[in-house]
């Protein structure tokens, strides 16, 4: 959509994703949070526009991912395209322009993209799985260490429960997360119809996944958000 399109309501929302998530102050980390809410409530639209915002005033060192859950998608489905995808927006050109370069770190991020690239056809073996989970382990730690930031959106999470019977991708997702792991400049969004307490029934006991990603409850409009956008017309 247009980056001028009006755009209505939401803001106490708006504005707690802007600070923790999308506009994080200086020497801080970001936030994890669900964004829960029927079918047509403009979920995925509030991200969007913040999205939008970024595009038109981007902050260094900072890049934005937007994911969708699909049916017949495996973990590692998931992982790779991700990690091709932050091999195209972040090359080792940006990786050199960090505010903390440091060569070992580059090389050992620019070496998960190098494995995934040359071994995408074997996503599912089991030789593949145990290697990329080397890499993937510690890939958001050194972005962090050079400073940069990443921003990942998880569309259609509802999916998950059925995608990823078998739990990894919730205890992964929970690894990431200020609540899971050590500090990583990373925030992790996801998008679903129901709580992430009712999607991930895979945790392990004692491992809380709601409280790694609180939920902000999207609801209907207010009168004055409707009278606004009525006026808008």
């Amino acid at each position: 959509m247009p980056a001028t399109e009006i755009f209505i309501g939401r803001e106490k929302i708006s504005e707690r994703l802007r600070r923790d998530v999308f506009r994080v102050s200086n020497g801080s980390y970001g936030h994890c949070y669900s964004l829960i809410g029927p079918n047509g409530i403009g979920k995925t639209r509030l991200i969007r526009h913040l999205s939008e915002e970024l595009e038109r005033e981007p902050i260094p060192n900072t890049y934005y991912f937007s994911t969708t859950i699909e049916d017949g998608m495996t973990f590692w489905d998931y992982w790779s395209a991700l990690i091709l995808r932050f091999a195209d927006d972040i090359p080792e050109e940006k990786l050199e322009a960090a505010p903390h370069y440091a060569k070992r770190f580059a090389k050992k991020i620019c070496n998960a993209y190098k494995f995934v690239d040359e071994n995408l056809g074997s996503v599912h073996d089991m030789d593949f799985k145990q290697r990329a989970v080397l890499y993937l382990n510690d890939l958001f730690a050194y972005y962090t260490k050079l400073g940069i930031r990443i921003i990942i959106t998880i569309d259609e999470f509802d999916r998950a429960q059925k995608v990823f019977e078998d739990g990894q991708f919730f205890q992964r997702l929970f690894g990431l997360t200020s609540k899971g792991a050590a500090r990583l400049n990373l925030s992790i969004i996801t998008i679903s119809r129901r709580s992430v307490s009712t999607i991930a029934h895979h945790m392990q006991e004692g491992s809380n996944f709601q409280d790694a990603y609180p939920p902000l409850t999207s609801k209907g409009f207010f009168n004055e958000e409707l009278e606004e956008y009525f006026q808008s017309y």
